[in-house]
């Protein structure tokens, strides 16, 4: 988290806690924590459609936790309408690289406009 606050494009960052056993509490203006209760089972694709959905910005990406992000990536990525950015574990330049397939970075209207994630998969 320490390096998506010193990010200064980062407006917004929302939080899913999926029905963790210890409450997920962070404190500060860009942070949004949303709790899920009853959960049971963890549905990665529900987790991340509801928090697309708590976005409000025109932008989403969606990073997983164990993320850093630098403080020039926005800059030196431009978004246009049906473009967006993605980990792909096949582009990997080492081991720590082959677990980037959790990233996303695109227009928010595009998100919707294919209707998320599909909600039938239920693993990761």
């Amino acid at each position: 988290m320490e390096t998506w606050l010193a990010c200064p494009s980062i407006d917004e960052i929302i939080v899913v806690d999926w029905s963790s056993d210890d409450k997920f509490e962070f404190q500060d203006k860009k942070v949004s924590v949303f709790r899920v209760e009853g959960q049971t089972r963890w549905h990665l694709s529900k987790a991340f459609n509801l928090s697309a959905s708590l976005t409000s910005k025109d932008k989403i990406c969606k990073l997983d936790c164990d993320y850093k992000i630098s403080k020039d990536f926005f800059s030196s990525h431009n978004l246009s309408e049906g473009i967006f950015f993605s980990g792909n574990e096949k582009l990997a330049r080492d081991s720590n690289e082959r677990y980037t397939n959790g990233f996303l970075y695109l227009r928010r209207e595009d998100f919707f406009r294919v209707n998320g994630y599909n909600e039938h998969i239920k693993s990761y």
